[in-house]
């Protein structure tokens, strides 16, 4: 009887074990395309002239331990890209926000599928800023706003991943 019931629970854990093996989530490559015409100022335009190339960086450093030769394939069309004044963030007028369609294609999984649209704005970028920066010291046309913006819209990505 223990024999039987010893294989029963082997047999039990080694396909559980595969089901589980089955279901890891792994990303296959990360693709980003965007066009940039549409950022008038100049000083922003320098930061997010690399969008592309950032947040597909961004997004492979947050999922880089399932990173595999099979798996999702991420892939983001940053269709807007806009920009308003610190001042304006400051008074609750933001219209600083990143827009993107998102698609999670899985060939060898098609349950995991998805597309969806991704809007990420200042005030979802917020959690991001290091304990006592204020939104005043992080201006639309700087590096640490830029990265900010990258790092929400990355992390986005990644908390919808299927």
């Amino acid at each position: 009887m223990f024999r039987k019931f010893a294989a029963m629970t082997a047999t039990a854990l080694l396909l559980g074990g595969t089901a589980m093996a089955q279901d890891t989530l792994t990303v296959k490559d990360v693709m980003v395309e965007a066009d940039l015409t549409a950022v008038s100022n100049e000083k922003a335009a320098a930061y997010w002239a690399n969008l592309p190339a950032d947040l597909e960086a961004a997004i492979a450093a947050k999922v880089s331990e399932q990173l595999a030769e099979d798996g999702t394939s991420i892939s983001v069309d940053i269709s807007e890209v806009e920009l308003s004044s610190g001042f304006e963030e400051a008074a609750g007028l933001a219209d600083t926000r990143l827009v993107g369609q998102v698609r999670m294609d899985n060939e060898a999984n098609p349950s995991r599928f998805s597309v969806f649209e991704l809007t990420v704005d200042v005030n979802q970028a917020m959690p991001v800023l290091p304990e006592g920066v204020t939104m005043d010291e992080v201006l639309a046309d700087t590096e640490r706003f830029y990265q900010v913006m990258i790092d929400a819209f990355a992390q986005a990505v990644v908390d919808r991943l299927v």
